[in-house]
């Protein structure tokens, strides 16, 4: 039986929900609340299809060719994957602690599973209520 992460689920239908809704609505971009704060940037694929690859890219690759080699020198051993590591990018990134001290990122990548909740935002408005 093929298993996937429900939050990784999650997150892609937020991330379709924001495609659809490109020119019926405000939303560009997502909130997502983490046990550190909440993070407001616009959701990318993890595979960037530019010149320059998302960190998460590198360590999807590191991950795939890691697993490769360890059944190339194991050919007799199973490789169990524990946690299933699904990833979410976001670009354009604002980390927000919960003292209001805030980090301004290129991207960040973030585990599925540290995702609490989520919501679909107008980033600019968003980052406007941030500063009153």
């Amino acid at each position: 039986m093929a298993k996937v992460s429900s939050k990784y689920l999650n997150m892609e239908g937020l991330s379709a929900l924001l495609e659809a809704s490109k020119n019926k609505s405000d939303f560009d971009g997502a909130m997502i609340m983490t046990s550190f704060g909440m993070i407001i940037g616009k959701i990318v694929p993890v595979y960037s299809e530019t010149d320059i690859p998302h960190a998460a890219e590198l360590v999807n690759d590191y991950k795939t060719e890691y697993v490769d080699i360890f059944h190339e020198q194991n050919e007799d051993e199973e490789l169990e994957i524990i946690g299933d590591g699904s990833l979410v990018v976001l670009e354009d990134a604002t980390v927000i602690y919960g003292n209001n001290n805030t980090v301004d990122l290129e991207e960040i990548t973030i585990h599925c599973t540290d995702v609490i909740a989520f919501n679909p935002i107008n980033l600019a408005q968003f980052k406007e209520k941030l500063n009153k």
